[in-house]
Formats: structure tokens, sequence, C-alpha cells
């Protein structure tokens, strides 16, 4: 027989040993992770794939469930996909960039204190409109490149 033959069968299922994995939580308890991760993406505290399976695994530490022993060094990755699949609303994400400084500050009170103190500034040094300085262009950068994240398929980033 061919190594090719041999290929085949075992992909067809004679000869392949067939593994099945266990779901370690319940129905209810996959259900509050997934929530707890949706929530989190909501408020832009968005979990990478590391962040979800050391949350999987302190979860089964705090409910006192039998997990399996690699789950301490959070070396498999492929609990990821195969809860994906379970969860069909979650998907991996970039992220936009976006300053720190900017996502929590940019609100209606920041905005109009920031005007106001423009209005008081330029009133009171006589500041014209070709005397400004743009400051902007120094080569630094606030925004880092963000990993990828679970989060929510259908909203924007």
């Amino acid at each position: 027989m061919a190594a090719d033959d041999r290929y085949i069968k075992k992909r067809k299922g004679t000869g392949w040993p067939r593994q099945t994995v266990a779901n370690i939580f319940s129905e209810e308890q996959e259900a509050k992770l997934e929530e707890y991760i949706v929530n989190c993406s909501r408020i832009y505290y968005g979990l990478t794939s590391r962040d979800v399976r050391l949350l999987a695994y302190e979860y089964a530490v705090a409910c006192k469930i039998q997990y399996p022993e690699k789950w301490k060094g959070l070396r498999n990755g492929k609990r990821i996909g195969c809860y994906k699949k379970r969860h069909p609303i979650l998907s991996l994400r970039q992220p936009e960039a976006t300053s720190l400084a900017r996502a929590t500050s940019f609100n209606a009170d920041n905005v109009g204190q920031f005007y106001n103190n423009l209005e008081e500034v330029l009133r009171r040094y006589k500041v014209q409109g070709h005397q400004g300085m743009e400051c902007g262009r120094n080569g630094l950068t606030t925004v880092q490149k963000p990993s990828k994240i679970l989060a929510e398929k259908g909203k924007n980033k």
C-alpha cells in the first residue's frame, strides 16, 4: 500500500484515532465567559487570546473544575478556536490604534473646557491666526499598534 493510500484511509476514518474533546465548562459558565468578553470589548478593554486563556484558567480554578494540566502553562492556543466555533458572535479583531488619552478624554465636558481655555489664551495674548505654531510633527507617537482581541462580530472596533 502506498503512503498516499494510507493517508487517505486515515483521513476517511479507518485507522485514524478519534479524539473527543470534553467541554470543561457548562453551557451556563461558557455563556458567562462570553458575556464578560463582550462587555470588556464594549468598554474598550478588549482581551487578547492569551488573556482569554488566562481568564478561562482562573475561572476553572475559581469554580473548582477539573481542567487539563496543560492549561497551567497557557500553551494551548487551540482552545480559543474551539471556543469561537461554539460562540459564533465572537471573532479575533484588530482594534483601531487610538491613544489612551484620546479614547478616555474625548467627551463633551473636556472639549468644551478646551475651547474655553483656547478662547481665553487668544484674548489674553492677542494672538492672530498667522502666529500659530504646529507642535504635532515631532516624530513621537503616543499610539501603539494594538494586539488582536476577541470581540463581538459586526461591531465597530
